[in-house]
């Protein structure tokens, strides 16, 4: 619920700030108070409206537009809290030179004494003194910094992802996972704003990297399942010695679930609380999946890790898929290898990243160590077309090898969160 009420914390703090000071026409005043309302409240429409659907099917231009008024709400946002914060150090620093002035006058010998600012002077170079005239001159800037810098983002979250390729160095003395290539695809929200040829880049991209096993970790499209089905057949391409498997997200249940899972390509195997046994270079190992926790809305089980380990055996390195990335501590606690997740998105915005670690465990993007679990959080390839923009978070195609550690070598210490 955090994410509702942040755009419609940023939208109340322009439209007071700036919006209804500002010394323009009243009819400009509410077509500006219109542009930043829409993006601000679209999710409680959606859910209240729309019967909780993440969007209904439009054109793209639609979405493209709503991802720009929304990233540049929250930019200008950001821009008009450091401008504030600023220009108050700034009024308060005038404010104590004046009031240093005045004891240094008093101070001085009678012959020496300077003319002082009076009380009524002072008054009017108080602590808001120029705050106004300065904040109306700098809106202006601060609106074409954030126009500019929401068009640039939304047009780099709709870009291919790049390849990012990740040595992952396992805790404990697991043979059968040294050397194993695993390509992860997660949040790749196939919606009407994929570009056309997004996909099939995507799928080259995976190919050109000969990967031993492909994942997919949760949602894979949005809107009407009979409107993906062209796009979801692309999938197909994906191919691996080892195979291709999936999870579901939470973005599975919004709709029809029965039919998506229809649509997908039958050679993508779902795991939903199950494991598979694979012959990888080094031996034998188990991939197991767990659906995500809102998997009762599609009429699947809830996500049981123990469950779908369930027949492994305990000296058998594991490999569990899970869309959310939270599960990662019990996983370890099942004694689980390696985990891959998604979700985050990775924040989408680097400042983001406090917001989406509270509800995820306190996990973002990236490697971490949880016991002797390594869990590898992806960024996703895309993001839902109701926000489409990355700031200093790039899209990602994740090539994982893994590498066991030795029983004589030390164990290294974890790495530094992301």
């Amino acid at each position: 619920m955090r994410f509702y009420f942040v755009p419609l914390a940023a939208f109340c703090y322009v439209l007071l700030r700036t919006i209804l000071p500002a010394r323009i026409h009243p009819l400009a005043k509410v077509l500006f108070a219109l542009a930043a309302f829409l993006p601000a409240a679209r999710r409680f429409f959606q859910g209240w409206l729309l019967d909780g659907t993440v969007f209904p099917e439009a054109p793209a231009f639609v979405f493209v537009l709503l991802a720009i008024l929304c990233t540049c709400l929250i930019f200008f946002f950001a821009l008009s809290l450091v401008r504030d914060a600023g220009l108050l150090l700034a009024a308060l620093a005038r404010r104590l030179g004046a009031a240093r002035e005045a004891r240094a006058g008093d101070d001085a010998p009678a012959g020496a004494r300077f003319d002082r600012p009076d009380t009524a002077c002072l008054r009017e170079q108080g602590l808001f003194s120029g705050f106004r005239r300065l904040s109306g001159q700098l809106d202006i800037v601060l609106l074409f910094v954030a126009v500019f810098l929401a068009v640039v983002c939304v047009d780099r979250g709709c870009a291919v992802p790049e390849v990012h390729r990740v040595e992952v160095e396992l805790a404990g003395s697991h043979a059968a996972l040294d050397g194993l290539k695993v390509v992860q695809l997660s949040d790749l929200h196939l919606s009407a704003m994929t570009r056309e040829g997004w996909l099939e880049s995507v799928t080259d991209r995976v190919m050109e990297e000969k990967p031993d096993l492909i994942v997919l970790t949760g949602d894979l499209a949005d809107g009407p399942v009979s409107r993906r089905a062209e796009d979801l057949a692309g999938l197909s391409a994906l191919k691996a010695p080892l195979g291709v498997f999936a999870v579901t997200g939470n973005h599975e249940y919004n709709r029809d679930w029965p039919a998506l899972r229809q649509a997908v390509p039958s050679g993508i195997r779902w795991l939903c609380n199950e494991s598979v046994v694979l012959e990888g270079p080094g031996g034998r190992f188990a991939l197991a999946g767990i659906p995500d926790s809102t998997a009762a809305r599609g009429g699947d089980p809830k996500p049981d890790p123990a469950k779908a380990l369930a027949g492994v055996p305990r000296d058998m390195p594991a490999i569990l898929l899970s869309h959310r990335p939270k599960a990662a501590r019990k996983a370890a606690r099942l004694g689980v290898a390696v985990q891959l997740s998604g979700h985050t998105h990775g924040g989408q915005l680097f400042f983001a990243g406090p917001l989406v670690a509270g509800p995820n465990g306190g996990f973002v993007r990236g490697l971490y160590r949880v016991g002797g679990l390594a869990l590898y959080v992806s960024s996703g390839c895309a993001q839902w077309a109701g926000f489409s923009a990355r700031f200093f978070v790039p899209t990602e195609i994740a090539v994982l090898t893994f590498r066991a550690r030795k029983e004589d070598s030390p164990e290294r210490a974890a790495p530094p969160l992301p």
